[in-house]
C-alpha cells in the first residue's frame, strides 16, 4: 500500500525540482523549500498532514474516554481495518489495537465527545500519503491552480496524485473615493491616493485650513489619519462617497478617533477691515501664559496661521518689592543682605534682584559709588536669597545701608530697604554645617560635618578670623551637662568617638555598648566659641554593624592570564564592630550579576615567630654622668634708712654634687621565623550559551 518516488509541482510556466513522496512542508528538501525556487511564486507557507480517506457506507458509535469503536451498520469490519491501521475520528488521530466483526479498539482513549444512537461520526483511514496546504502570502487575489506530476521512480497500489483549491484568494482593492466636509466634496481620488494627495484634496475644501494627514497600511487598503490643525473643537464627520470603489466587499469609511476639544480660555476675534494689522486682547489673567496665531481668509477658506512670537506670553505687570529685607555683619570685611521673594512677581517668574548699599541712608552716592549688584535667579531657586557685600578695610568701621529689588522680565520692582545699618566687624564662627553621626559598632559613633559657610543666607563663616580648632562633644542627657568633649584640628572633617581598631582590633571604652548618645559640634576661632550645632537625633542603642564596603585600588581589576582577572582591595574602614571573618569575590558576565559565581576568601590571622642568636652574648655597660655647675646666688637689697643703705647677702648651698650612674641592659629572646603559604581556590565549571536564531520573512 505504499508510496515511493518523487513528483513535481508547476506554477506557470515553471516546474520544480524532483520531491520526495513524503517531503516535509519546510526545511531542507522540503515542499517549501522547491517551491520557493520559483522566480513567480512569491512568499508562501506549507503545512504537511497525513492524507485521508473515509470508510464507506458506515458510521460509528464511541464514548468520551474510551476506546472501543462500534459501527452502526452491517459491515464486517475485520475486512476493512487491520491492528495497526491509523485512524482519524473527530480531528483526532489513533492506531488500532484490536478488530472484530463490528468493532474496534483503539489503542489510547478517545477524548472528542460521545456519540451514540442512530446517527454517528464518520471514521477515516489514512490513505497512505500525505497532503501539503500551501498558502500564498505575496500573492494577492485569486491564483493559478498548481500542477502535481508523477517523478522519478513514482509508484505504489492505485497511487493518485491531486491539486485542488481550499480557499481562494480575494482581489485587491482598486477605483476611486471622493471626500465631503461643510458642504464640499473633493475630486475622485485613487483608492492608494498618498497622503500628500488627500491632505491637498482636503484643504482646497472652503470649510477646512491646514490638516495633517498620515498613511498607513491595512490588511488590502490604507487608513488615512487626518488631524484639523486649524479648526478647533468637535468637528463634524468628513462624510466619504464610495460608489466607485472596487474589490470584494470594498468600503470606506470614516470614524472619529479623538473628538476635538476647545482649550481652556479659548477665544477669537474675526477682524473684517483687511486694513487693520493690530488687536489689542484684553480681559486676560494676570501671569497666565497664552497662545496667540492669526490666520487669514479668501474666498476659498483659511489658509495656515501664524503662530505670534514670543509664544507663551503672559500679561504682566511690575512685581511687588521683595520681602524680609535684613543686614548684618559677616566679619570685619563683609555685610550680608538677605530677602526673600516678593509676595506678587507681577505675573512672570523673578529672573534677576538688584541689591545696592551706601553709607548714606538718603543713597545719594550710588550713582557715584558703584555699590550695586545684580543678581540672576535660576528656575527653582528660592524662597530666600542673600549676597555678601565687600567692605574696605578703611572704612569699615562705618555702617552701612542696604535696599533690594526685583525684576520679572518686565519691569523692577521698588526698592525695599533694611531697617538698620550695619557695620563690619570680627566675630565668633558660625554653626557648623551638614552635621551627622552614627553609630559604627557598639562602641564607637563616627561625627562628620564642614565648616561654617559663609555663603548661606544666614550668618555663616569664620568670622573674619580662621578657625583654630572644632570641638566634639558627646553626652546621654540632651543638655550636655555631662558631657565629654574631644579636640581637633581645624582641618577636620569627622572624628570616630571609641570604636574599634580594625586593623590592631583594639575596642575603646568611651561609649558605652547598648547606651545611646546626644552629639554636637562647635567651631572656634580667635574670637571665640561659634554656636554649639547638635545632631538633630539621638545616636544609638550602640550596636554592632555589618562592615563597611572594601575600598577598591585604582586600576584595581586587571587581566592575569588568558583565563583569569586579579582585582586588589583595601580593608574596610569600619568593621562593625566585629572582626572580619572573609571576603566574598563575586563575578558576572552581566553588570547587574543576575546570575554571578562567587569566590570566599577567609581571613588568616599571621603568627609570626621571631628569634634573635648571638654568641657570645656581651652585655653593654653604659655610664651616664649626670652634673650641675653650682653657682651661689647673690641677691641685693637695699633699703633707705636714715638715708644710709642696708646691704643684705643672702647666700645658697648644696651638698656635694655626686654622678648619678644607670645601667641599661639589652637582651631578647631568638625564635625562627614560621611563613605558611596556602594555596586555595574554587573549581568553577564553565557554562556557555549557544543560541540559534532562525529569521523568517514573509
Amino acid at each position: 500500500n505504499g508510496i515511493t518516488g518523487f513528483f513535481t509541482l508547476s506554477f506557470g510556466e515553471e516546474t520544480t525540482n524532483m520531491i520526495a513522496h513524503d517531503a516535509p512542508a519546510s526545511g531542507f528538501g522540503s515542499v517549501e523549500e522547491k517551491l520557493t525556487r520559483l522566480s513567480s511564486i512569491g512568499s508562501i507557507k506549507v503545512t504537511r498532514d497525513y492524507s485521508r480517506t473515509p470508510v464507506q457506507n458506515e458510521e460509528f458509535n464511541l464514548a468520551h474516554g474510551g476506546t472501543l469503536v462500534t459501527a452502526i451498520g452491517l459491515t464486517d469490519l475485520t475486512s476493512v481495518f487491520f491492528v495497526g491501521d491509523m485512524v482519524f475520528i473527530g480531528g483526532e488521530q489513533h492506531i488500532i489495537s484490536s478488530v472484530a466483526t463490528n468493532s474496534f479498539v483503539l489503542s489510547d482513549p478517545y477524548n472528542g465527545p460521545t456519540v451514540s444512537g442512530s446517527v454517528g461520526t464518520y471514521v477515516y483511514k489514512w490513505a497512505f500519503g500525505y497532503e501539503w496546504t500551501i498558502t500564498f502570502l505575496s500573492q494577492v487575489g485569486d491564483q493559478a491552480s498548481l500542477t502535481a506530476s508523477p517523478g522519478k521512480n513514482w509508484s505504489g497500489s492505485n497511487v493518485k496524485i491531486d491539486v485542488s483549491t481550499k480557499e481562494n484568494g480575494v482581489s485587491p482593492i482598486g477605483g476611486t473615493f471622493r471626500l465631503s466636509y461643510g458642504g464640499e466634496s473633493t475630486f475622485p481620488l485613487l483608492h492608494d491616493s498618498k497622503a500628500t494627495v488627500v491632505k491637498d484634496a482636503l484643504e482646497a475644501l472652503e470649510a477646512i485650513g491646514k490638516v495633517d494627514v498620515n498613511r498607513f497600511e491595512n490588511n488590502n487598503g490604507h487608513n488615512y489619519f487626518v488631524t484639523f490643525l486649524t479648526e478647533i473643537g468637535n468637528l463634524d464627520l468628513i462624510s466619504v462617497h464610495d460608489s466607485q470603489i472596487t474589490g470584494p466587499n470594498a468600503k470606506v469609511r470614516a470614524a472619529t478617533i479623538q473628538d476635538g476639544s476647545m482649550p481652556v480660555d479659548y477665544g477669537s476675534k474675526p477682524i473684517d477691515s483687511v486694513s487693520v494689522i493690530s488687536y489689542t486682547i484684553g480681559n486676560l489673567v494676570n501671569g497666565k501664559e497664552y497662545f496667540v496665531r492669526v490666520s487669514s481668509k479668501n474666498s476659498e477658506g483659511f489658509g495656515g496661521s501664524t503662530m505670534a512670537m514670543p509664544s507663551p506670553i503672559s500679561p504682566k505687570e511690575a512685581p511687588s518689592a521683595p520681602t524680609s529685607v535684613s543686614i548684618f555683619p559677616l566679619s570685619n570685611s563683609y555685610l550680608k543682605v538677605s530677602w526673600a521673594v516678593p509676595a506678587s512677581d507681577g505675573g512672570s517668574s523673578i529672573t534677576h534682584y538688584k541689591v545696592q548699599w551706601d553709607i548714606d541712608v538718603s543713597y545719594s552716592n550710588i550713582e557715584t559709588s558703584g555699590f550695586e549688584y545684580v543678581m540672576p535667579v535660576n528656575n527653582g531657586n528660592g524662597p530666600h536669597f542673600c549676597y555678601n557685600i565687600p567692605v574696605d578695610s578703611s572704612s569699615a568701621s562705618i555702617g552701612r545701608y542696604a535696599r533690594v529689588a526685583a525684576f520679572n522680565g518686565f519691569m523692577w520692582s521698588e526698592f525695599k530697604e533694611t531697617s538698620n545699618d550695619a557695620v563690619a566687624q570680627a566675630m565668633p564662627p558660625g554653626e557648623v554645617q551638614n552635621i551627622h553621626a552614627e553609630g559604627v559598632s557598639d562602641t564607637g559613633i563616627l561625627v562628620t560635618w564642614s565648616a561654617p559657610d559663609a555663603s548661606l543666607c544666614v550668618y555663616g563663616g569664620d568670622g573674619g578670623s580662621p578657625i583654630t580648632h572644632f570641638e566634639v562633644e558627646w553626652d546621654k542627657i540632651d543638655d550636655f551637662s555631662t558631657s565629654s568633649a574631644s579636640t581637633l584640628s581645624s582641618l577636620a572633617t569627622s572624628f570616630l568617638i571609641g570604636g574599634k581598631d580594625t586593623i590592631a582590633g583594639s575596642v575603646s571604652d568611651i561609649l558605652e555598648s547598648g547606651e545611646s548618645y546626644f552629639v554636637r559640634v562647635t567651631a572656634f576661632n580667635a574670637f571665640g566659641a561659634g554656636p554649639p550645632t547638635p545632631f538633630n537625633k539621638i545616636v544609638g542603642p550602640l550596636v554592632n554593624h555589618v562592615p563597611d564596603s572594601p575600598v577598591l585600588l585604582m586600576h584595581n581589576i586587571n587581566p592575569l592570564t588568558a583565563t583569569s582577572l586579579i582585582v586588589d582591595w583595601e580593608t574596610p574602614s569600619m568593621d562593625g564592630g566585629s572582626s572580619i571573618r572573609n571576603y566574598v569575590v563575586e563575578y558576572d558576565s552581566s553588570a547587574d550579576f543576575a546570575s554571578p559565581s562567587s569566590i570566599t576568601i577567609p581571613m588568616v590571622n599571621e603568627k609570626q615567630a621571631i628569634v634573635v642568636e648571638a654568641s657570645d652574648v656581651i652585655l653593654e655597660t653604659q655610664t651616664i654622668k649626670a652634673t650641675v655647675a653650682v653657682t651661689n646666688e647673690h641677691q641685693l637689697v637695699r633699703s633707705a634708712v636714715n638715708e644710709a643703705d642696708e646691704v643684705q647677702m643672702i647666700t645658697t648651698t648644696c651638698d656635694d654634687v655626686v654622678a648619678e650612674v644607670q645601667t641599661i641592659s639589652l637582651n631578647a629572646i631568638d625564635s625562627n621565623e614560621e611563613q605558611h603559604i596556602v594555596i586555595a581556590g574554587h573549581d568553577i565549571d564553565e557554562i556557555q550559551l549557544v543560541r540559534s536564531e532562525e529569521m523568517r520573512f514573509r
